[in-house]
């Protein structure tokens, strides 16, 4: 549902955070929680500080990153996208050696 925004989102996360999501404790992730939300974690300390030193100013700008979202409704749909992203991320060298070796995907 918000994979295209999460892809622009940790595309910038890793431009000025390399490595930012070995921060990220899955058990607590919360993207309605801004203390527990990607940006809180990776950047920290708080999504309201994370987003300042990143300049973006404008709440679209961050649901266009998919660090937020309109409607509380969606920040469960969201911590989950964010979670998938994270394991396919995880296991991408995997799946590289997996097809390297003659595998199928």
């Amino acid at each position: 549902m918000f994979r295209r925004e999460i892809e622009k989102g940790a595309e910038l996360l890793d431009k000025h955070f390399p490595k930012w999501e070995k921060k990220i404790d899955p058990d607590t992730l919360n993207m309605g929680d801004g203390c527990n939300c990607i940006l809180a974690q990776a950047v920290g300390p708080t999504y309201h500080e994370a987003w300042k030193s990143l300049n973006l100013n404008t709440a679209k700008e961050r649901a266009d990153l998919g660090f937020t979202r309109e409607g509380s409704g969606l920040f469960s749909e969201l911590t989950r996208d964010w979670l998938a992203f994270l394991a396919d991320r995880a296991l991408a060298p995997f799946k590289r050696a997996y097809i390297h070796y003659g595998g199928r995907i």
